[in-house]
């Protein structure tokens, strides 16, 4: 078996079907998702779509209880909880005129929402992203059907946002942990960056784990992370990541081993290419693949048109042009490289206003 292993989608409709069309071709290919499928991009609605039609063509991972490894995300958290909590302003909301529902939506981000909404690891959510969550939850209830989020609804409050422990005749001898941010969330929110200032974190992470589950020790396990929305590859016994090129077959220890595929939606290394991880079970020896999957100029542009017409706020809409991505080191080497690299994938305002685009 094939694992394609993707997290962090954010409503990026065209990034996830250029992930599928791309890896449709491979045999025996079985998908996960870590998390975070909505909000920040601007169809929600198009990303459940591809995930319903995954799971009715039979290709998403299973656990031994037949549900399928699709994790929810700290974003997917919000939204249930926004909806729970704030049901009847919503609704009156969603019963306005379209050119009055933006203003009321900001008002209640900016207001009660942030006021009182905190991820279960205690962190206050930003107010853009709050602002965006109330949009895609708009989007959700407008322009999707129905069924199809409450399929989504029910999965999420099934899986949460892991762990989700994979361990079947697919994966071999090999067990999977899927988590969406760490099996310390919520009690710790701590982001495992390849660029962290402290280069030991992951490996700390990695034995902590270890020490609370020796009997993995003497077994291949993998945990597969998503919401950092950077790649990442560790083994247990490595004081750093691993190395490794783009689209190349990366050898993995026979222990305990960390893999974080990147994001599709939202890349944040300085490469706006969607970025995943294929896992390969069949040849004797695990391997990984991490993939930068190249989106045309048109398609980026477009779906920054998107954004725009359904008025999320400008701060998502800078990072998806290029000119920002929030990762929290900024003075670290490797943070300087990034921020060299973003510089060459940047999408213009002549480039959205500026008439033709050349792809």
């Amino acid at each position: 078996m094939q694992l394609a292993v993707l997290s962090d989608i954010h409503a990026h409709s065209s990034a996830f079907r250029k992930a599928v069309e791309y890896l449709k071709d491979r045999k025996d290919l079985k998908y996960c998702v870590l998390g975070d499928t909505i909000n920040y991009g601007p169809d929600p609605a198009g990303c459940l779509q591809i995930l319903w039609d995954l799971d009715q063509c039979g290709v998403l991972l299973k656990n031994e209880n037949d549900i399928p490894a699709v994790l929810g995300g700290n974003h997917e958290e919000a939204w249930l909880w926004c909806e729970a909590h704030f049901k009847q302003q919503l609704d009156a909301i969603q019963d306005m005129p379209e050119e009055k529902q933006i203003i009321e939506l900001i008002k209640l981000a900016n207001g009660e929402v942030s006021s009182k909404y905190k991820h279960p690891s205690g962190s206050v959510m930003k107010e853009f992203a709050i602002q965006a969550l109330l949009l895609t939850i708009m989007l959700l209830r407008k322009d999707t059907n129905q069924s199809l989020v409450a399929w989504y609804r029910a999965l999420i409050l099934q899986n949460g946002v892991g762990p989700l422990i994979i361990n079947s005749d697919e994966t071999g001898d090999w067990k999977l942990i899927l988590a969406h941010v760490s099996l310390e969330y919520p009690r710790t929110e701590e982001y495992i960056y390849p660029c962290h200032p402290d280069p030991g974190v992951a490996s700390r992470y990695l034995k902590r784990y270890l020490l609370g589950n020796q009997k993995d020790e003497e077994h291949k396990t993998i945990l597969l992370h998503g919401h950092t929305h950077i790649p990442l590859c560790q083994h247990v016994d490595s004081e750093k990541p691993a190395s490794f090129d783009y689209n190349a077959i990366l050898r993995l220890h026979a222990s305990l081993n960390l893999i974080n595929p990147g994001s599709i939606g939202q890349p944040r290394d300085g490469d706006y290419r969607p970025s995943l991880a294929v896992l390969n079970f069949d040849e004797g020896v695990l391997t990984t693949e991490f993939i930068r999957l190249d989106l045309d100029k048109k398609t980026r542009i477009q779906h920054l048109r998107d954004m725009e017409e359904k008025e999320f706020p400008s701060k998502l809409r800078a990072i998806a042009r290029g000119e920002g991505f929030v990762t929290p080191f900024p003075r670290t080497d490797c943070e300087k490289s990034l921020i060299l690299r973003a510089g060459r994938y940047k999408i213009t305002s002549e480039d959205l206003y500026g008439g033709e685009v050349d792809e």
